[in-house]
């Protein structure tokens, strides 16, 4: 896959011809985004390494967040707009990403983690497409 020169870019949108990973998200981390949502505002979600089996993926309020240089937004996921650097998205070798929830910080915060897609949601997701599609 060619690499991309983030300083081409000046919106926070992916590169045309980059291959994005579907992004979505479990029930009990789409409850816990909601909760975020309802107590502190809208949140933005900005995953680490896409490549692995499982990375941490960091939540925090959207309000005052600019993305870094390099990251373009990939989806929305729960009304959340989702980031990630453009080499973590060269690198990821899974066609979809489901955001989890991994437990609680010391502070009682919830954690989030990124895993690839299971062979029984990727089946969910291409019917539950297909249904709304009809």
């Amino acid at each position: 896959m060619p690499r991309h020169d983030p300083k081409l870019f000046e919106s926070d949108e992916p590169p045309t011809g980059l291959r994005i990973p579907h992004v979505s998200a479990s029930r009990r981390a789409r409850s816990a985004l909601n909760v975020l949502r309802r107590s502190q505002g809208r949140q933005v979600i900005v995953l680490g390494a896409t490549s692995a089996q499982l990375s941490v993926a960091h939540v925090r309020r959207a309000a005052g967040y600019v993305a870094y240089s390099g990251e373009v937004r990939i989806g929305t996921v729960a009304h959340c707009p989702v980031y990630a650097a453009l080499g973590c998205i060269e690198a990821c070798p899974h066609d979809a990403l489901v955001l989890d929830l991994h437990g609680a910080d010391t502070r009682g915060m919830p954690v989030f983690v990124t895993r690839p897609e299971s062979p029984v949601e990727r089946q969910e997701r291409i019917l539950n497409h297909h249904a709304v599609a009809r």
